[in-house]
């Protein structure tokens, strides 16, 4: 995923990259034709995997098993284990088709959900 605007996170091919939180600075460099990135780090197979669930449980559809899978070689159920199990349990996420997506009340508690599976 591509993000714009101070202080936006990307991730793409492996790569984390962090702009420069300041909007005012942001717009400086932005005007000057400088990089805006302030941080780059390359995420290790099972960082990014982890990083996908996260990005993944934020969108509607949710995360696709079989998809994480073939491109991780990472099964989400052994991955999270308990995890997944006691957010099933506690009506935060559900699995639907394959998929695993946030319920309502999931939505509401997003960032506690997302911290357990970091």
């Amino acid at each position: 995923y591509h993000a714009i605007g101070a202080g936006a996170v990307s991730y793409v091919q492996g790569r984390r990259v962090r702009n420069i939180a300041n909007p005012e600075h942001y717009c400086q460099y932005m005007e000057a034709g400088r990089s805006v990135h302030t941080e780059t780090e390359c995420l290790e197979p099972e960082e990014s995997f982890r990083e996908t669930v996260i990005m993944g449980l934020r969108m509607n559809r949710g995360i696709c098993v079989e998809t994480l899978r073939n491109r991780y070689g990472l099964d989400f159920e052994q991955v999270y284990g308990k995890i997944v199990d006691d957010l099933l349990a506690k009506t935060l996420l559900k699995r639907q088709n394959g998929h695993y997506c946030l319920t309502t009340q999931g939505r509401i508690f997003a960032n506690l959900v997302m911290a357990e599976l970091v």
